[in-house]
């Protein structure tokens, strides 16, 4: 059923003479265009339309243009959508992803694997069907990325066995990892689309995924209209981060609204959202409030709280609300619960069900093993296991007790149902409410309105299904940027607020309440980012309690 071959960039001549190995996948036709950046080509089996005239890859000659391996059931119902004349699905497969972009794909019935290359942009599309009933593989070089239908034709003669994949393929008949019987050959996996960008980096989306995100913008979209709408002053809360670059991007079409961000850079950090919240704000011609720290009255602050906040997001909202109130502004619009919900943090990766057998296993090696014999292990080492090595274990022993017990008789929780039911409850939203009503500022949070959170996108990580819907009004650089949280930023606060913490600690000691634990950490000249997280936490709580007259 026809057979793909192509490369871009710099590979390897042998890789390059492999093409005629797909050959006897199709006997009908075989066609190759190319020139010196890039080559594709195509064996066909011809078994819609035999006498048809098409010839792969297609549009020959074209700027953009497709290869396909495999069938398109429903193409002609794909080819109704489309105003140009179609008589194969390859001209579907071409034509559909042309005009209604990657997104297309996931609407077709059929089992195939394929691509779709610009010439212009110099951006390619790989995709194989759900169920991995069409084989592609795919090789990554420094400066080039090869695929095939065939593996053997990626095969370099220097290429070593891989020895976990050969052995799992011949006891089990199965393989686990995307390596296939040669390093450096991969299977792309199934269900998948990615993005081989002009630097030929990979961006990868699964299709479902890619199905919800089209349903989650309409939501979104009816959301945003409904949440801009204000007869007061309202803005947007915008960090620099995916989950309010987003927001204020959708909703601008409804509402030109100024953005309030806060420059952590002023604290000296070194990762800083701030300059992409510049940039958001340059491209949606949108007005930008630059919010500065600045040191508070600590112990005055600690004692006005309803509730003790030690997550530093609190504080970073009460520098934010406070200015909006000062521009008069009313309403701020915020891009908290997507993180939640869309699988936005590292320990996310347990919500599968296995997570807690697998940190079980990898933290009883740790105590096995000497830290470099733990080297020589590829399970601790590799994403995405090694950086739970990293984390502190004491955080994760106490989230994980909720993953053995459950919170209900015959109720179990994962991770990502802890942070939904009980971290974002009690900690963020608490915190947004009480800090944003001191200041006379409404928080609003549109990611948490059922029509989204409905969508059940409990399965996803990494808001991926954010990242694609992204894709249409967020720069790629701010959709794929690392995470900075405002939550790393404890040893700042701790510096901002070094002359008061001295006096506060006093008050603490002679309470008595935990020990001596600040005194302690305070004292310490050099802090991990985990001692300087605790010796926060305990500053917030036990002075909150001292206030409160706790005993």
């Amino acid at each position: 059923m026809c057979g793909i071959f192509g490369w871009r960039g710099q590979v390897p001549e042998e890789i390059k003479k492999n093409h005629q190995l797909i050959q006897y996948r199709g006997k009908d036709d075989f066609q190759t265009i190319s020139n010196h950046n890039w080559s594709f080509s195509h064996a066909a089996l011809k078994i819609q339309s035999q006498q048809s005239p098409i010839t792969q890859p297609f549009p020959s000659g074209s700027a953009q243009f497709s290869g396909f391996n495999g069938e398109i059931f429903n193409w002609k119902q794909r080819a109704k959508l489309l105003s140009n004349s179609i008589s194969t699905d390859i001209e579907v497969a071409h034509w559909d992803i042309e005009n209604n972009g990657f997104q297309a794909i996931g609407f077709w019935s059929g089992f195939f694997a394929g691509f779709h290359f610009c010439t212009e942009k110099e951006e390619m599309i790989l995709y194989r069907d759900f169920k991995g009933i069409k084989p592609l593989f795919y090789r990554q070089f420094n400066n080039g990325i090869a695929f095939s239908s065939t593996a053997k034709s990626l095969q370099l003669s220097s290429d070593r066995w891989n020895e976990n994949s050969v052995v799992s393929l011949a006891t089990c008949q199965f393989n686990l990892s995307k390596d296939w019987i040669w390093e450096g050959v991969k299977e792309f996996p199934k269900g998948s689309i990615a993005i081989v960008k002009k630097d030929f980096s990979m961006t990868w989306i699964p299709f479902q995924e890619e199905l919800k995100s089209s349903i989650i913008e309409s939501n979104l979209k009816e959301v945003l209209e409904e949440q801009v709408q204000s007869s007061v002053p309202a803005a947007w809360l915008l960090s620099g981060g995916l989950d309010s670059s987003l927001l204020a991007s959708m909703g601008n079409e409804f509402r030109k609204l100024p953005a309030y961000s806060l420059n952590t850079g002023k604290l000296g950090r070194l990762e800083t959202d701030f300059p992409f919240a510049i940039q958001m704000a340059n491209q949606l011609n949108m007005e930008l409030v630059e919010v500065q720290p600045f040191e508070i009255d600590l112990m005055q602050w600690i004692g006005s709280l309803s509730h003790p906040f030690g997550d530093p997001g609190a504080l970073a909202m009460h520098w934010v609300s406070q200015q909006a109130a000062k521009d008069g502004i009313r309403v701020l619009i915020s891009g908290m619960g997507a993180d939640e919900y869309f699988g936005g943090y590292r320990r996310h990766e347990f919500s599968d069900g296995k997570g807690f057998a697998k940190w079980t296993l990898i933290n009883a090696l740790k105590d096995v093993f000497p830290k470099e014999k733990r080297e020589r292990l590829k399970l601790l080492t590799q994403k995405p296991w090694g950086w739970w090595l990293k984390v502190d274990p004491t955080f994760l022993q106490r989230e994980l007790k909720f993953k053995v017990k459950g919170i209900e008789s015959g109720i179990e929780m994962n991770m990502k149902n802890m942070d939904q039911n009980f971290y974002l409850v009690h900690n963020g939203l608490l915190y947004s409410d009480e800090i944003g009503m001191q200041n006379q500022v409404e928080i609003r949070v549109p990611y948490l309105d059922p029509r989204i959170t409905g969508a059940k996108p409990n399965s996803f990580l990494n808001k991926i299904v954010l990242r694609v819907l992204a894709e249409k009004y967020v720069p790629f650089d701010i959709i794929e940027r690392k995470k900075t949280g405002f939550g790393c930023m404890e040893e700042q606060l701790i510096e901002l607020h070094q002359n008061q913490i001295p006096e506060m600690i006093a008050q603490i000691e002679q309470s008595e309440l935990f020990g001596g634990e600040c005194y302690e950490l305070f004292l310490k000249k050099k802090r991990t980012e985990i001692e300087s997280r605790r010796l926060w936490n305990l500053l917030i709580w036990e002075y909150w309690m001292i206030q409160n007259g706790s005993n």
